[in-house]
């Protein structure tokens, strides 16, 4: 089994306060959010290849054995979408995956 995600990056991005995201280094966030998501569905699915990608599409995009799982005609397309969903809703609950500065940032020192 193949699991393929494409989730949108503007969804990471508080369009309410955009101050807030400032300081986060989004490019190194969507990959650990990958990594992150990766291991997560790998516990729900320890044989499957499971990939996970942050870019510019237009909203979460899932493919099962390269199909869409939208147009699937798999009888466990719906739980692999809840399993999904659950592991990325997860992950941003925890907000483990972000990272707080950007590159070439200094940490302020304190005399």
């Amino acid at each position: 089994m193949t699991i393929e995600i494409w989730t949108e990056a503007d969804a990471f991005l508080n369009k309410c306060f955009p101050e807030a995201m400032g300081s986060v280094d989004l490019e190194k966030s969507y990959r650990n959010f990958e990594r992150m998501l990766e291991a997560e569905l790998t516990r729900f699915y320890p044989a499957a290849e499971i990939t996970v990608h942050v870019a510019d599409s237009r909203g979460t995009i899932i493919h099962l054995d390269q199909q869409d799982i939208t147009a699937s005609t798999q009888g466990h397309a719906m739980s692999v979408y809840a399993n999904v969903r659950v592991a990325m809703d997860k992950l941003f609950f925890y907000g483990q995956f972000w990272e707080d500065k950007r590159p070439g940032e200094r940490i302020a020192e304190t005399s």
